[in-house]
């Protein structure tokens, strides 16, 4: 039976304490009984052990790593921006919508391919490290069967869009090697968590993505929406569920 998400964390509460989302988020996972903090474990404390993930969920069925956006890793877009936009421009920029702006720039085309392209190296490195940290997560913990999840929070950026980062997701996750085999086959969902666009007049936005085989996680799957649900329950917030055959999506996304 999945264990209840209620009312075990006050998320107006933790706003009020705790600046960041990283911080809220993790304090919300914590607070579940069906979820394990592996920093906090004796298993993961060995300096030999290589990266592994941050947290285990339903009895270990559910292996989590997150990655959070950060404004260093930001600062090459934010760069990007500045220097590719005409100056007449630029004290709209950090005022209005991104999108906005570049709507109405001669080269808004251009600098949105750029952006798209640094979007792609970021979440393709948060893949990468996911993979690597996930699989070895079955290693140490022994769990070959548990399902993989790479949760990305994104408090702040607001030139990475939960349009891009989902689209970029969603292609990389379908992405196949020569073989034939799932590039980053040990990730079997990606949930976005987003604050920096409106959507419906709330900043809070939870996006699930399943990857090309997350059918094959139907007790995970059920456990991890009602995880998602419970957070933007709280949160006051909504959720966008991407399955894995869906080509396209409208996140009627708004500033």
């Amino acid at each position: 039976m999945l264990p209840p998400f209620s009312d075990t964390v006050d998320c107006s509460t933790l706003a009020k304490h705790m600046e960041s989302l990283e911080a809220r988020f993790s304090t919300y996972l914590r607070s579940l009984d069906s979820v394990e903090d592996i920093d906090r474990l004796t298993i993961a404390q060995s300096n030999k052990r290589p990266p592994i993930g941050d947290y285990l969920c339903k009895q270990r069925q559910i292996v989590v790593e997150q990655k959070c956006v950060t404004t260093k890793q930001s600062a090459r877009i934010q760069e990007l921006v500045e220097r590719k936009i005409d100056p007449k421009y630029l004290h709209f920029y950090g005022t209005r919508e991104l999108q906005d702006i570049l709507k109405q720039v001669p080269n808004g085309e251009e600098i949105n391919k750029e952006i798209y392209r640094a979007a792609t190296r970021l979440l393709e490195k948060y893949l990468k490290q996911a993979r690597g940290q996930i699989e070895s997560t079955k290693v140490v913990f022994d769990l070959p069967l548990s399902a993989g999840m790479l949760l990305v929070l994104n408090e702040k950026i607001t030139e990475l869009s939960p349009e891009i980062m989902t689209r970029r997701l969603m292609d990389k996750m379908s992405e196949t090697r020569p073989d034939g085999s799932w590039r980053f086959g040990n990730i079997n969902f990606a949930l976005l968590i987003s604050e920096t666009h409106l959507h419906r007049g709330l900043h809070h936005r939870c996006i699930l993505i399943e990857g090309p085989d997350a059918d094959r996680f139907r007790v995970a799957k059920k456990y991890i929406d009602r995880l998602v649900k419970g957070w933007s329950s709280l949160c006051g917030g909504d959720v966008l569920h991407v399955p894995a055959d869906q080509e396209s999506f409208d996140l009627d996304v708004r500033k």
